[in-house]
């Protein structure tokens, strides 16, 4: 009996925790970012010359921003469980599919990589794939 209370209080934790990484990663995605580097089938694009792109994560969105309009509004998910953490930027009305991407966090820097299609989201960071992958890396924009 014993271990069975015992075995239940550690899959609480493990499910406590989880939680927590969640709610971790969900707060520390909120707010402005900047982008840094784009790089489309493992190739480096240029960023615009003029304009300053950015994204806005809110608890459960991402607003992508171009010379301060808004161009896109996507409903995101977020799943910290998994290795690497994973990211789905579900499609809107004018464009239905969904992006299946990862993203890592260090320091103040966000890299997603992301592609489209079934059975589409990238293993790595890297943007080489037969398929059209694409990798962001955004900063968090400084809090004034």
């Amino acid at each position: 009996m014993i271990r069975y209370i015992v075995g239940g209080f550690a899959f609480l934790l493990a499910v406590v925790s989880i939680s927590a990484d969640e709610k971790k990663d969900a707060t520390e995605l909120q707010g402005t970012w900047v982008f840094v580097s784009v790089k489309e089938k493992g190739k480096d694009e240029p960023l615009p010359d003029k304009s300053t792109p950015e994204f806005i994560f809110t608890k459960d969105r991402l607003q992508v921003f171009f010379d301060g309009k808004k161009v896109k509004d996507h409903q995101i998910k977020v799943d910290a469980t998994k290795t690497p953490k994973q990211i789905d930027i579900l499609g809107e009305r004018d464009d239905p599919r969904d992006d299946l991407g990862i993203y890592k966090i260090e320091g103040d820097t966000l890299t997603i990589a992301s592609a489209r299609g079934e059975n589409a989201r990238p293993k790595d960071f890297s943007g080489k794939s037969d398929k059209e992958t694409l990798v962001v890396a955004v900063r968090k924009k400084d809090k004034k």
